[in-house]
């Protein structure tokens, strides 16, 4: 006795029937509904994956985890050579109380960093406003290409977005000349809290390139060599 099996599938059900070949009689038969595989973003045939959404939510997590995780490893760097206020001890409350030290770094946090990031290419700061330099840095990494996917300049990235006030890498570029991004940055900086220069020239309000703070930590580094052999 031969048993056949049909199925219909469907883009969220599939159909079924089993058939005895000999007899042409229906044994079984039904159908399985599952959940679309994909989201509806309410413009026409515009659809997005289900994974893709939580692949999407995945990478955002584990980002914000390894900026943590990096701006971490630095404040422990800096606390070993006295170029943050933190100690041994702190660090040891933050790991069991799991509560960063706020507190204790209320006001480091509040020394302009872009004063810092210029007047450190030509004055010599203290070991904790170097530190915090270093630890402004690394907040902001700036874009990184990649190649393996081609990436060209005559993208939003690097033209920038006039009508949402993002101004894009290349007019940045021409902008800082041959000066590093941070002392272009506190030129533009408002001085005794005045407002932001033609709205556009928030400070935030542009796209940059990991190689503009690369360049700007070489310089400094490089600075401060100088003072340390005098």
């Amino acid at each position: 006795m031969a048993q056949i099996l049909g199925l219909d599938l469907g883009t969220n059900s599939i159909g079924w029937a089993i058939i005895e070949d000999t007899k042409h009689k229906i044994l079984g038969l039904g159908s399985l509904i599952f959940p679309m595989g994909v989201d509806n973003l309410g413009d026409g045939d515009n659809e997005l994956s289900k994974n893709a959404s939580r692949t999407d939510a995945r990478g955002k997590r584990r980002q914000f985890f390894r900026q943590r995780l990096r701006k971490k490893v630095l404040l422990k760097a800096l606390s070993k050579h006295k170029m943050c206020p933190l100690t041994v001890e702190d660090f040891k409350v933050w790991k069991k109380t799991k509560q960063f030290p706020e507190d204790k770094l209320k006001t480091w946090f509040a020394l302009n960093p872009y004063e810092l990031r210029t007047k450190a290419l030509s004055e010599k700061l203290s070991l904790e406003e170097l530190g915090r330099v270093f630890y402004h840095l690394i907040q902001r990494r700036g874009f990184l290409s990649n190649s393996r996917k081609g990436g060209k300049d005559d993208g939003a990235i690097f033209k920038g977005k006039p009508k949402e006030g993002k101004i894009g890498i290349n007019e940045t570029l021409q902008s800082i000349e041959d000066n590093t991004l941070g002392s272009y940055l506190y030129k533009i900086y408002p001085k005794e809290n005045e407002p932001f220069q033609d709205g556009l020239e928030r400070i935030r309000n542009r796209y940059t390139t990991r190689q503009m703070y690369i360049d700007e930590f070489e310089t400094i580094w490089e600075s401060k060599n100088s003072f340390i052999h005098r």
